[in-house]
């Protein structure tokens, strides 16, 4: 399902997600490794034990945009890729976030998709943290 959402032009889960293990290993941008190495590194400690990717979405932040693959975690990580990159097997992995409740929302909305009682509090605690106001 494909919808005009208020903060992208459009957001359409994916069957299958990309999985924690792809995610984690998929080779990153100069921007991630040179302009976003403190976020990610503090995004890492975020994830659980026993975390997984609840799923994944094909975005576009406007008309004119590439389309990304949101991957979102269970404890609220958002590992944003590029796609096409990715379908390449170029570095892909662009940025993470340590989310919001309201940025998985932007996500899960437009595909009617409830957000887990376990993610809900844990973006909450983000957001309470003030920990997704990294550089």
């Amino acid at each position: 399902m494909i919808e005009k959402e208020k903060n992208y032009y459009s957001v359409k889960e994916m069957e299958t997600p990309v999985s924690l293990t792809e995610n984690l290993n998929a080779r990153q941008t100069l921007h991630l490794l040179f302009e976003r190495q403190a976020r990610y590194k503090k995004a890492l400690a975020f994830l659980e034990e026993d975390d997984f990717v609840e799923h994944s979405f094909l975005v576009k932040r406007d008309e004119n945009d590439e389309e990304q693959i949101h991957s979102v975690t269970h404890s609220g990580i958002i590992f944003i890729m590029s796609a096409a990159r990715y379908k390449k097997g170029e570095p892909a992995l662009v940025t993470v976030l340590i989310a919001r409740p309201t940025q998985v929302k932007r996500l899960y909305n437009p595909c009617n998709l409830e957000m887990s009682e376990h993610l809900q509090d844990r973006c909450f605690r983000h957001s309470m943290m003030g920990v997704n106001h990294v550089d």
